[in-house]
């Protein structure tokens, strides 16, 4: 099966892997595919990943692109984590939850 990461460059993504590389079960992911607008972040990522599937015999294939059609062609799993806005984004993100008295932690969920 094909996983594809949409915000492959972002640094959670070897806790995403390290969880694939424990899978051994029929049916599991055995292709990754990274897709990332920032190449260099990309190819960081990636050798990271490479890095930690190189001793596990039957790690996921990782491939990294920045060519979205590319990364989607073929994909039965399709896994969101890009930040929209970046960086500055999370910060306005922030910043609006305190001005309304709410912990302004992007893990933390609120209504408002």
């Amino acid at each position: 099966m094909k996983l594809t990461i949409l915000g492959g460059g972002g640094f959670r993504v070897p806790l995403v892997y390290g969880a694939l590389l424990g899978d051994h079960a029929q049916g599991r992911v055995s292709r990754v595919t990274l897709y990332d607008t920032d190449a260099d972040r990309l190819t960081a990522v990636a050798r990271v990943l490479a890095e930690q599937g190189r001793d596990v015999a039957d790690a996921p294939a990782v491939v990294a692109t920045t060519e979205l059609d590319e990364a989607l062609r073929g994909a039965d799993f399709v896994f969101s984590a890009i930040r929209v806005g970046g960086l500055a984004g999370r910060a306005a993100d922030e910043r609006v939850a305190l001005d309304e008295g709410v912990l302004g932690q992007e893990t933390v969920g609120a209504d408002l």
